[in-house]
């Protein structure tokens, strides 16, 4: 809950978007699934339940990631896109799953926009179990709450703090299955500890309008969501063409830049199809730069951009953001040779802009 009156509670068709109809057979025990009445409630089950979490945790994500589940969330994100955006959007194509057993402690309080989400998205909870009082979300409303978290978070406020505050502050919401909830970034919710007796299993994911962005997350997990019809957020790569891009001031010789792409280019099998080079200091627009605020880099033309190292980006952190953003979308890869690292397939924007330019695939 928030100054924009968040979490807001909405309904779907069931029979439409059977999402834990796929999840039933792998979150089973004996035959019976932790998603049916009974295996959610059975005690001798649930504690069979707990000793084998991380199996049933593997068996969810296999189906998390199969054609069957992705077909499904992929027009479920299209209803939410008719929901609660106007324009196009992303979509995170990978949710989270949440498995609470009775007894144990879910996720701690937290606003998704301290873990990178953009600060505009907005969180889809979905139970696929029915949630008892007592085994719901805790949201806290108010936002002095979140300013005094925000200004202790250095170190000053521990866990034990942060808990009490939020404690003193908090009210639970339950959905049901058919029912989700919505909420953005800045709101301050948890899951504490699970006293309702039922196991709880829910799914999660984030939208956001692709003029927010996705923050500091690759837009590789996402895809878009174009006048209300789904895509793969980074196109695919179609071929092996490639630009080497020399910077004069990295403090590596040019001869030796020329040297690497071009041997790292014929290790992964990459045609060279044209050479930029510029020094970022000289007084004109840079090459690199320019990707940020125009239609190229094209596809059509290249898929890959190899650069000696981040120390290549621009300057700017705004710009460096705009140019991966803008090379992303249009599905080409930008090679950092130095750090063997491949935006944004192996790293992501924050990666890439660390201060030092210095990276670690």
């Amino acid at each position: 809950m928030s100054n924009n009156n968040d979490p807001k509670k909405h309904r779907y068709a069931l029979s439409k978007f059977p999402l834990a109809g796929l999840l039933r057979d792998a979150l089973a025990i004996d035959g019976v699934s932790l998603l049916d009445p009974k295996g959610s409630s059975d005690p001798q089950l649930l504690e069979v339940a707990k000793k084998n979490l991380s199996q049933l945790r593997n068996n969810a994500m296999e189906v998390l990631q199969s054609t069957a589940f992705q077909a499904q969330l992929s027009n479920f994100s299209e209803l939410l896109s008719e929901t609660h955006f106007s324009g196009d959007c992303y979509f995170q194509k990978m949710p989270s799953i949440r498995l609470f057993m009775p007894g144990a402690l879910g996720t701690s309080w937290h606003t998704d926009n301290w873990y990178g989400h953009a600060a505009q998205s907005r969180t889809f909870w979905v139970p696929l179990t029915p949630v008892p009082n007592g085994a719901g979300v805790q949201f806290v409303d108010d936002p002095d709450v979140l300013n005094e978290l925000e200004s202790g978070l250095g170190g000053t406020i521990g866990l034990a703090d942060i808990n009490r505050i939020c404690q003193r502050h908090a009210t639970e919401v339950t959905a049901q299955p058919g029912e989700y909830l919505s909420f953005n970034a800045r709101t301050l919710h948890g899951s504490v500890e699970n006293i309702a007796g039922h196991f709880r299993c829910s799914i999660d994911f984030r939208g956001t309008s692709v003029n927010a962005g996705v923050g500091n997350k690759p837009l590789s997990n996402y895809r878009i969501i174009e006048q209300g019809a789904a895509r793969e957020a980074v196109q695919q790569i179609n071929s092996r063409l490639a630009v080497k891009y020399i910077n004069g001031a990295t403090g590596a010789s040019t001869k030796y830049q020329h040297i690497l792409l071009e041997a790292y280019a014929a290790e992964q099998g990459l045609s060279i199809v044209r050479n930029e080079a510029e020094i970022e200091s000289v007084a004109a627009r840079p090459v690199l730069s320019a990707y940020a605020n125009r239609d190229v880099p094209s596809p059509d033309n290249f898929d890959h951009v190899l650069a000696y190292s981040t120390q290549c980006l621009p300057s700017d952190p705004e710009t460096s953001r705009a140019l991966l953003e803008n090379c992303a979308l249009r599905g080409v890869t930008i090679h950092f040779v130095l750090e063997d690292a491949i935006f944004p397939t192996t790293v992501d924007i924050a990666k890439c802009l660390k201060p030092a330019r210095t990276i670690a695939a």
